[in-house]
């Protein structure tokens, strides 16, 4: 059986951490950007979960990339 490593996780205020339905497609399931609004515009998650180039960088981003 396969072991995965979450080396960061974040949850919205309600306590909900990925839509329904989490694939690799869909790392944060359906609909799971509107859970984190501050997080889909950093350069992290422009690059690491949807593979574009660019991206806000600041305070958002500083916390994201650890």
């Amino acid at each position: 059986m396969s072991k995965v490593k979450i080396s960061a996780f974040t949850i919205s205020l309600d306590g909900f951490g990925a839509g329904l339905n989490q694939s690799k497609e869909n790392p944060l399931g359906v609909k799971g950007t509107e859970l984190h609004p501050w997080m889909v515009p950093t350069k992290m998650f422009q690059t690491m979960v949807l593979g574009k180039a660019g991206g806000t960088e600041g305070v958002d981003n500083d916390f994201a990339e650890r």
